[in-house]
């Protein structure tokens, strides 16, 4: 199916690492089947970046196997993008100003989304949701699944 249309979502890292037995893994997992029919998908690179990081702390090649070939399948069958930050840094001051709670990946993560033009930063993370004053500022709306399923 060609996604061109489809409105942008970059997707937080929490959607893609919260346990499938759980209220949100369930809304998660539900969302996942959803992309590259209801919404394009996309990464940003700090997204990748904190995927890694769990990458890199699993000691045992079958864990390693067992988080990464779930992901490596996603991309590719729903067909998510990436997106590197091109000048985001301003940005990055602006939303530490406007709300100093935001942990510094997740500010990345938000400027991406905001520089990128999506439509959404689709998270679970608590301190972004429901942060009125961000989504002014970022222009983008900032959804937990439940919002979208």
């Amino acid at each position: 199916m060609k996604d061109t249309n489809l409105p942008r979502h970059h997707v937080d890292t929490s959607v893609l690492v919260e346990p499938p037995n759980t209220e949100d893994g369930r809304f998660c997992t539900r969302y996942r089947q959803k992309l590259n029919y209801n919404y394009k998908g996309v990464l940003s690179f700090p997204v990748l970046s904190e995927l890694f990081i769990i990458i890199n702390s699993l000691e045992n090649f079958n864990d390693r196997y067992d988080f990464l070939e779930p992901l490596l399948t996603l991309i590719k069958t729903k067909n998510v993008g990436f997106y590197a930050p091109k000048n985001i840094g301003n940005l990055l001051n602006e939303i530490k100003t406007a709300d100093n709670r935001i942990a510094h990946t997740d500010r990345e993560i938000m400027a991406c989304a905001s520089e990128d033009k999506s439509y959404a930063l689709i998270t679970l993370d608590e301190d972004m949701l429901n942060n009125k004053k961000l989504e002014l500022l970022l222009k983008i709306k900032i959804l937990h699944l439940k919002e979208l399923l």
